[in-house]
């Protein structure tokens, strides 16, 4: 029978004394573990974003060097004499430079004049780039967002000038890309597991995804997401991907459109790398309590 009021045994009192001593230290360890995973995963944010900015710049030296080739063939002197046969073929040899999937030309009412997806000569339909008429008063070229091609009948874009005389539009001059151009800047080597990278046109319309690209172009991001990026040149926020995987997205805006460039990294990836930074401090610590355990008390388990 215990008597009450008599003190502990030593070995009680040992066994506390062990469990005082091991016990702060096993939660200070976790603690400094928890530390090191939110440093890393603070790191791994930092160089995401550069890959995202890598990204932006690489989609603007695609839309720079499409602007530059339009401009050049703009000055084309065929255009100065009505030699559209002539520009026909210049256009062609521009198109394979750019590696574009057309150059159209068109008068100031829409209609086009040249489509190189058409054979020289043939009867073409009205443009129906968007924002047509906001191109020929505008000074700067316009990239569009993604629209459906009056000939190609497939969603595409187009870098747009218009080319004037005595200061008035006397044509407008588009060269146009279909989505795999901008697949081909996607990030394909040294991505995390379930990593997707992206491209969003100014209406946040899907161009070009790593994964699922081909099924979801067209795809309309939602509200709330577009809403993150008001106002912000770039930065992160959790969300879901169409997949429903709960992700980061970091995102950046490109400098010579409106368009945004995006990569995600899985929830599921950071609570990996969190269970990882501490069960071996969990068990290790359980293993001293147990061995401290076993020589405080070297009969606890058999009592």
């Amino acid at each position: 029978m215990k008597i009450l009021g008599a003190k502990p045994s030593i070995r009680f009192s040992l066994i506390v004394l062990v469990l005082a001593c091991l016990i702060p230290a096993a939660l200070a360890q976790a603690g400094l573990a928890y530390y090191s995973f939110k440093a890393q995963r603070q790191q791994l944010l930092n160089d995401t974003l550069v890959k995202v900015r890598a990204l932006t710049a690489a989609l603007d030296r695609e839309m720079i060097a499409a602007e530059g080739a339009a401009r050049a063939l703009g000055t084309s002197p065929a255009l100065l004499t009505g030699d559209y046969e002539t520009f026909y073929h210049q256009a062609k040899e521009v198109q394979a430079q750019q590696k574009a999937d057309n150059v159209v030309l068109s008068w100031p009412s829409g209609q086009q004049i040249i489509n190189t997806l058409r054979p020289y000569g043939s009867e073409l339909p009205m443009s129906k780039t968007p924002d047509f008429q906001k191109i020929l008063q505008a000074d700067a070229a316009i990239t569009t967002n993604l629209f459906t091609g009056a000939v190609s009948i497939h969603p595409h874009f187009a870098i747009q000038i218009p080319i004037r005389r005595n200061g008035q539009p006397v044509y407008a001059l588009a060269i146009g890309m279909f989505p795999n151009r901008i697949d081909a800047i996607l990030p394909t080597q040294g991505t995390l597991p379930g990593q997707i990278a992206g491209v969003l046109d100014g209406n946040g319309t899907l161009v070009a995804r790593s994964i699922r690209g081909k099924g979801l172009v067209g795809y309309k991001a939602p509200p709330e997401r577009l809403a993150q990026m008001v106002g912000r040149k770039e930065g992160y926020f959790s969300t879901i991907t169409v997949e429903g995987v709960p992700a980061i997205l970091l995102f950046a805006h490109s400098a010579a459109s409106d368009w945004v460039t995006y990569m995600t990294i899985p929830e599921a990836y950071f609570k990996q790398k969190l269970w990882d930074a501490l069960k071996w401090d969990a068990a290790i610590s359980l293993l001293l309590v147990t061995a401290a355990l076993g020589l405080a008390w070297p009969g606890w388990l058999a009592a």
